[in-house]
């Protein structure tokens, strides 16, 4: 798994689908306007760095970025999603792994963090893959007519260290 400065052109149609605003933040479509937006604060916020991901065929197939950046604190925040017809081949898990090793080698982090709501299953990839529950935010947010809970995650540094990934 690659990541990649250069960011798919379908990322617009992927922030708007259901198999990914499922489990985002986000209400409602995002328009051309906010894609725009966004793309013009990921490339001038030191504090965001957003990464496409690309596949061992070379395909950009989803996004992967470090949030809230504080260097003098040592933290980010995770964020990640695939393509949804390519979700479930491992390629999450993968982009995942570089994007913490890039956290922590490159940036030098002390502790990536993320938050995932209730009921994704991806919550089970970020504990296999070191990170600790931190606990629930409960009726965090509003989706689909009903409050939600999020579990909180992180990852320190020494942990990512003794994890058979890091390498």
């Amino acid at each position: 798994m690659i990541l990649t400065k250069q960011i798919s052109a379908e990322q617009y149609a992927w922030r708007n689908d259901p198999r990914i605003t499922a489990w985002t933040r986000q209400n409602g479509l995002i328009s051309e306007e906010d894609q725009k937006k966004w793309r013009e604060r990921i490339s001038s916020d030191p504090s965001i760095q957003m990464f496409g991901i690309l596949s061992p065929q070379g395909l950009n197939i989803g996004t992967a970025g470090l949030t809230s950046i504080t260097p003098i604190h040592g933290t980010a925040e995770f964020s990640l999603f695939i393509s949804p017809k390519e979700q479930g081949n491992g390629y999450g898990k993968s982009a995942l792994i570089e994007l913490l090793k890039y956290g922590f080698k490159h940036l030098r982090l002390n502790l990536i963090w993320g938050e995932t709501f209730h009921g994704n299953q991806a919550k089970a990839m970020f504990q296999k893959l070191g990170m600790k529950e931190e606990g629930r935010l409960r009726e965090r947010y509003f989706k689909n007519g009903e409050y939600v809970d999020t579990h909180m995650v992180s990852l320190t540094r020494n942990e990512a260290r003794s994890a058979e990934w890091w390498t």
